[in-house]
């Protein structure tokens, strides 16, 4: 926000988290999870710009493929990075919320404190494909950051990263 509109960081920091505050207390779930599902359609920008800058698509698909391997601090900070944001706690409780959340809206149980949900076959199979799509699309992306990053950033000579502005450069190609 602050690239685009300018302003100081402080100010945005403060506007975007009264704003998320406010959605948060007064939008009910339901609307505030749609609204969230629509905001994630940014990320398809990364996706984007990896067909708007040129690469070398047989060396992604051989390192994809065959990766290579290195014990120095950069390499193994970046596989903890990556790890650490795939598979972060924060997201086995999103996931627990939004599933009781879920059961909640279909009245599968009265309250948090109030009997057993009924669960049926069905609905294993429904958070099985729910879980699988949206771990498959979140490493899907995760993929063309990496790509976009590497074709735009170090491309230049870029290779330490440390604001969300340096990041957000990664986009230059294809926002301007």
């Amino acid at each position: 926000t602050q690239l685009i509109f300018g302003q100081s960081f402080l100010l945005w920091l403060f506007v975007i988290t009264g704003v998320i505050l406010f959605l948060k207390i007064f939008v009910p779930y339901k609307k505030y999870a749609v609204i969230l599902k629509y905001l994630t359609l940014s990320l398809f920008a990364y996706v984007f710009t990896v067909f708007v800058v040129r690469q070398e698509w047989g060396e992604i698909f051989w390192s994809t493929l065959i990766p290579s391997f290195s014990f120095q601090k950069e390499y193994i900070m970046n596989v903890v990075a990556i790890l650490g944001t795939t598979i972060s706690p924060y997201l086995f409780f999103w996931q627990a919320n939004q599933e009781v959340e879920e059961e909640l809206a279909h009245h599968k149980f009265l309250g948090i404190e109030f009997g057993k949900p009924k669960i049926f076959r069905r609905d294993f199979k429904d958070l099985w494909m729910d879980t699988g799509f949206g771990m498959f699309f979140s490493n899907l992306i995760m993929f063309f950051i990496m790509i976009t990053a590497a074709s735009t950033l170090k491309a230049n000579g870029i290779t330490t990263i440390e604001t969300a502005t340096q990041a957000a450069e990664a986009l230059r190609p294809f926002a301007g």
